[in-house]
């Protein structure tokens, strides 16, 4: 940018905002960790707890920054080229400067190089700008409608009202939201809520878009300060669109807003966050110790570093068409952008949207992260006059004139025009019911924010996690034919178990756990019609197995196995029940990571009616241990207190129930603390529950344990 425009730019930013600078005294925020007097009451009208550590956040502040962070996913969306590919077919890669133009990208005004439907227009009425809505950023503003809705109707979190809010608001979207095969189409015809919706297995046909993390990063300036609260709401939304690595990327990135109203330093947020969100030894995980590498290597050559990326990084999905957009170098771009930018603002932004792939979805959630830490003195001046416009700009919420309804991107049932203004209160009013629920006070303009303990997840890494070195170690064959094959869930491989007289099985024999401590295995299944593969855990002697089983899903499903640790050694393993050549199981990318699940009430009963004393407010979840030998996937209505709640699906687990087997499955639920509740689950024949358990589960714990 040249220092004029530079200038002019700084200028109309003060001059529009100046009421909202006066509170900020540095880009990342104040940080005062002082708690306010104990003596003096704050707006929820108790006095603050004097033994809690509170970081301050004025709230002017607050606003100044969230309101940098969403008109940066317009600035974002409205700049970065969208899947933009050479005569070849193949995607362009670091493209020129001087197709860099904020707010004049291919979404904005006609590009011959990427050719798009224009969503920024001028209303000939009032002269101003307005823009069409589109998934990088109406799933985010959407989220803000279904949080409100939570706090209005039970003053807490449930998982139970995203699900019937994407009904009741109607919602088109891409991918994952898809309105006939992804989360409305489930949740409307099935019942289902999250953690489901995004679920391959329970009929989403394109949980390995990128949606999670392209639709929900900017919750955590719902519950800015406090990446803690973040990682468990994300962890919900980002599953109604996905059920891949994108929700994975999703928390990484959720936390990171929620970082960024107190921390500057880029570099040091994205280990934090990943530390937090993505287990050790998983694809997303070493997809970011690559970009720190390439950063090293290359230093400020962001185009080398984006070059090599898309070579090195870009991976195959199962049953992705095209490696256009993938998700794997989509986020990298994001995380070369944040680390290339330095935080600088115009970098970061120019960066993103010239490095390729989907620009258009990337360039939002990097410069969004930057726009948070530095606030709106940060924000282009040029910038401002398209999607801010002294707080008169609105986004139109319907689709663009002339588009196909595979390509909507709007709610039906919110209004047709959708004022910044108002998007920035709603982010406000959330973040203050979270805030205060969690803990937080308001007092005299000023936000106390509890200070959360520094978390990590405890992972015990299981080498050649995908199978990518083109063998099977760490496992070897005990009987039949198992090799390293085509196709991978992600990449090139797979864990193969061919059907063989006597069945087909494989094992690997990890250490490094805890004994007597929980852990949650988690793997990418696949069986051919009519066959089940199996999933277990057991000491290294061979006793004491737990399993679980999934059968004919003829696609890649994510199946976990929660089992306590015999020793510091374990066996893990799958096997094949088929005798048949021609039958195949595969199983890819697995992770080890270690939980706490803590008894969050008391349940009695059985077969389907229990009744259930809460010890908490909050949402818990009933954990069922089950076996469905029903031959298909038994949608069991749940039922709490005499009235509906939600449909949980419960998959088939085989032909015929084992020893030892250990289905589980986590329904969010929120019950009414220390009074009794009926809660029955309808259970048609060949499907029975052999335990119901009300829990909390975490995978994170204090650095220091």
């Amino acid at each position: 940018m040249k220092p004029l425009t530079r200038f002019l730019s700084l200028f109309l930013a003060l001059a529009l905002l100046a009421p909202l600078f006066a509170a900020c005294d540095n880009g990342a925020g104040p940080a005062d960790t002082s708690a306010p007097d104990a003596d003096t009451a704050d707006a929820s009208g108790t006095a603050p707890d004097p033994s809690v550590t509170y970081r301050t956040l004025p709230v002017e502040t607050y606003r100044d920054k969230t309101l940098a962070g969403f008109l940066s996913q317009l600035i974002g969306f409205l700049t970065g080229f969208e899947f933009s590919v050479d005569s070849s077919g193949e995607p362009r890669i670091a493209m020129p400067d001087s197709w860099f133009q904020i707010c004049q990208g291919p979404y904005a005004v006609p590009n011959k190089y990427c050719k798009r439907d224009p969503r920024l227009v001028k209303n000939e009425k009032t002269g101003l700008w307005d823009i069409y809505i589109d998934d990088d950023y109406s799933i985010d503003i959407f989220n803000q409608y279904i949080l409100e809705d939570m706090y209005a109707q039970y003053g807490t979190f449930s998982s139970r009202v995203i699900g019937e809010d994407w009904v009741k608001y109607n919602i088109y979207d891409m991918g994952g939201g898809n309105h006939s095969y992804g989360a409305y189409a489930i949740a409307k015809s099935k019942g289902y809520s999250t953690p489901f919706l995004g679920d391959a297995e329970c009929g989403n046909l394109y949980s390995y878009c990128g949606e999670p993390y392209i639709a929900n990063e900017t919750l955590g300036m719902s519950a800015a300060g406090m990446p803690e609260v973040t990682a468990e709401m994300v962890d919900l939304f980002a599953q109604v669109t996905g059920d891949r690595d994108s929700y994975l990327w999703a928390r990484l990135f959720t936390v990171m807003y929620a970082m960024a109203y107190f921390e500057s330093d880029i570099p040091a947020m994205i280990r934090r966050a990943a530390e937090m969100t993505l287990p050790e030894g998983c694809w997303p995980r070493e997809v970011v110790d690559r970009c720190f590498a390439l950063k090293e290597k290359y230093g400020i050559n962001w185009r080398r570093a984006v070059a090599v990326a898309d070579k090195e990084i870009c991976t195959p999905y199962y049953k992705m068409e095209s490696r256009v957009g993938e998700t794997s170098i989509n986020c990298a771009f994001i995380l070369i952008g944040l680390l290339f930018g330095e935080g600088d603002y115009v970098q970061t932004l120019k960066i993103i949207s010239l490095a390729g792939h989907g620009g258009d979805s990337t360039t939002p959630v990097g410069v969004g992260i930057v726009g948070v830490i530095l606030g709106m003195q940060a924000i282009p001046g040029e910038a401002l006059g398209y999607v801010w416009q002294d707080g008169k700009t609105e986004i139109i919420n319907r689709a663009v004139p002339g588009t196909r309804s595979g390509v909507w991107m709007y709610a039906e049932n919110l209004p047709e025009r959708l004022k910044v203004a108002d998007i920035l209160d709603k982010y406000q009013k959330n973040f203050e019911s979270i805030l205060l629920e969690y803990g937080g006070k308001i007092e005299d303009g000023v936000y106390y924010i509890p200070e959360e303990p520094v978390t990590r997840m405890d992972t015990v890494v299981i080498a050649n996690y995908g199978f990518e070195d083109g063998t099977i170690a760490p496992f070897r064959a005990k009987k039949g034919t198992v090799e390293a094959a085509e196709p991978g869930c992600t990449g090139d491989y797979s864990l193969k178990l061919t059907g063989a007289e006597g069945g087909s099985e494989a094992a690997a024999e990890i250490s490094g756990l805890k004994a007597g401590e929980t852990y949650r295995l988690t793997a990418y299944l696949f069986s051919s019609a009519g066959t089940t593969l199996t999933l277990y855990a057991e000491a290294a002697d061979g006793s004491g197995r737990v399993s679980a089983s999934l059968c004919d899903t003829q696609n890649y499903v994510r199946r976990i196995l929660v089992f306590k640790a015999p020793a510091e050694t374990v066996r893990l393993g799958v096997a094949f029940d088929s005798e048949k050549d021609h039958k195949y199981a595969l199983a890819d990318n697995f992770t080890l990571v270690r939980i706490t699940e803590t008894p969050a009430g008391t349940v009695s009963g059985g077969e389907g009616n229990w009744k259930i004393t809460s010890d908490t407010a909050r949402e818990a979840r009933l954990k069922l241990t089950f076996t469905n030998v029903s031959g298909k996937t038994a949608d069991c209505k749940l039922t709490v207190g005499g009235k509906a709640y939600t449909t949980v699906p419960l998959r088939k687990t085989g032909k015929t129930a084992v020893e030892g087997e250990a289905n589980v499955l986590y329904v969010p639920l929120l019950l009414a603390k220390g009074e009794e509740t009926e809660v029955k689950l309808a259970l048609p024949k060949g499907v029975t529950v052999e335990k119901a358990e009300f829990v909390t589960v975490t995978d994170r714990f204090a650095s220091e344990s």
